[in-house]
C-alpha cells in the first residue's frame, strides 16, 4: 500500500475543511473571485499596452514606420499621408417629377337602367272538361281533396290528397304558403290505377293561416285550392 504524500494530505485537509468549515470556504472563494479580478484586471491592461502599440507602429505620422516614407522624407504614393486624390461624381440635386393634371372625366348621358317588372302569377280555375259524344272522347279532369293530416301541421311534413279521372297520370303542384313563401314546385307524383295519389309537402315552421295549393296534371284539369295550416 502507498503511503499518503504530502500533496495527498494536503488535497485530504482542503476538502474535508470545506465541506466542514464555512468560514474556511468563504475565504477561499473570496480570495479565488480577487485573483480572478486582478488577473483580468492585468490582462485588460496588458491588451490595451499592446494595442496601443500596434496602433502606433502603423501610424502614418510615426517616425518608426519606415516602409511609408521615401528617402528624401516625403510620403510615398499610395501611403495614408499621401497627397493622392480620388475624383468623385456629383450628383445632382433631386428635382421631384411634375404630374400633369389630369382632365376629368365627363359626366356618362347614357340613363340608368330600370328593372323590369316580375309577372304575377294567374291562378288557373278548375276546368273538369266535357265528355265526348258519339264517337270522340272528353278532356281529363282532377281534383284536390284535401290534406292529411288536415289542418296541416308547422314544421312537420304533410301530404297533399289529388284525384285525376286517368289512372297513371302525372301531378305537379305548386303553394303559395302563409308566410310569404312559395315553392314552384312543391312536389310532385304519378297516380295510382284508380287515379289517387299524394304529394308530400314540408310545412314551413311559422305556417299559420290559408295554404295556396295549385295543382297540374298530364291527364288533362289544373283545379286550385285554399287549406290551412296551424302552429
Amino acid at each position: 500500500m502507498r503511503r499518503p504524500s504530502s500533496l495527498d494530505r494536503f488535497v485530504e485537509n482542503f476538502q474535508h475543511n470545506w465541506e466542514t468549515n464555512p468560514q474556511f470556504r468563504a475565504m477561499w472563494s473570496g480570495g479565488l473571485g480577487l485573483a480572478i479580478v486582478v488577473i483580468m484586471c492585468a490582462a485588460l491592461g496588458f491588451a490595451f499596452t499592446f494595442a496601443s502599440v500596434a496602433a502606433s507602429a502603423v501610424s502614418p505620422t510615426t517616425t518608426n514606420n519606415q516602409s511609408i516614407i521615401n528617402a528624401n522624407g516625403t510620403p510615398r504614393p499610395g501611403s495614408a499621408d499621401s497627397t493622392l486624390t480620388f475624383p468623385t461624381q456629383t450628383v445632382p440635386p433631386w428635382t421631384a417629377p411634375q404630374i400633369p393634371a389630369g382632365v376629368p372625366i365627363p359626366p356618362s348621358t347614357t340613363p340608368q337602367p330600370t328593372p323590369t317588372a316580375m309577372p304575377t302569377a294567374t291562378p288557373v280555375p278548375f276546368n273538369p272538361g266535357g265528355g265526348g259524344g258519339g264517337g270522340g272522347g272528353g278532356g281529363g279532369s282532377m281534383s284536390i281533396n284535401g290534406s292529411s293530416p288536415s289542418p296541416m301541421k308547422a314544421g312537420t311534413t304533410a301530404q297533399i290528397l289529388v284525384t285525376t279521372s286517368s289512372p297513371n297520370a302525372q301531378v305537379l303542384i305548386n303553394i303559395n304558403w302563409p308566410t310569404g313563401g312559395h315553392d314552384f314546385p312543391a312536389g310532385n307524383t304519378t297516380t295510382d290505377g284508380q287515379g289517387n295519389g299524394a304529394i308530400t309537402v314540408n310545412v314551413p315552421a311559422c305556417c299559420n293561416g290559408a295554404v295556396h295549393v295549385y295543382a297540374f296534371a298530364s291527364s288533362g284539369g289544373s283545379p286550385n285550392t285554399t287549406l290551412q295550416c296551424t302552429p
